[in-house]
């Protein structure tokens, strides 16, 4: 699991731009071409199509993409978001964690819990494919290194797994059998 400390002192390129995956991402993200301020990390680089300003939280979120994406190559990271909502979801957990974390050290326990919610709002919403309900997103995000449940062992179920559709007949599984519907 990353934590704020892998990320920090790290340099990130900026680019005013889409990134050079765009059209496969619009592709399964088709909402996506509509969203402002939506951020893409390629590598070392992160693109800002709508050169929106970077909060420090959400630049250690991206971080955590380039070292994921390191781990095991852009080209394949990429792919494996793109066409695998449970590698998508887990990669997303541990990049919102850290965002978490960082937004944590400058700010109040009333604005943390306030940001908390907003970002599992996002992490359950349309710009990752309506993976997992905003709740269940909480949980994960807030668990502990020392949990026992990882997104791994959530199972994601979205009417097909497909980006942008609804939440009918949508469940979400944590690895104890149970159900969040």
């Amino acid at each position: 699991m990353y934590r704020l400390d892998d990320v920090l002192g790290m340099k990130m390129d900026g680019k005013v731009k889409r990134p050079p995956n765009w059209n496969d991402i619009i592709a399964v993200f088709p909402k996506v071409e509509f969203m402002h301020g939506v951020l893409f990390c390629y590598g070392d680089t992160i693109y800002n199509p709508d050169n929106v300003d970077i909060p420090v939280w959400l630049l250690g979120h991206e971080c955590v993409h380039s070292l994921q994406q390191a781990g095991i190559g852009v080209s394949a990271w990429w792919e494996d978001y793109l066409a695998e909502p449970n590698f998508r979801l887990e990669q997303e957990l541990a990049a919102h964690r850290v965002e978490l974390e960082s937004y944590s050290v400058i700010h109040s326990r009333n604005l943390r819990r306030a940001y908390a919610h907003a970002v599992a709002q996002r992490l359950g919403g349309q710009l990752y494919g309506n993976l997992i309900k905003p709740r269940e997103a909480l949980r994960l995000i807030k668990e502990k290194d020392d949990d026992k449940v990882e997104a791994e062992d959530t199972e994601v179920l979205v009417s097909d797994a497909t980006p942008g559709g609804d939440r009918e007949g949508s469940a979400v599984r944590d690895g104890r059998g149970a159900s969040t519907e």
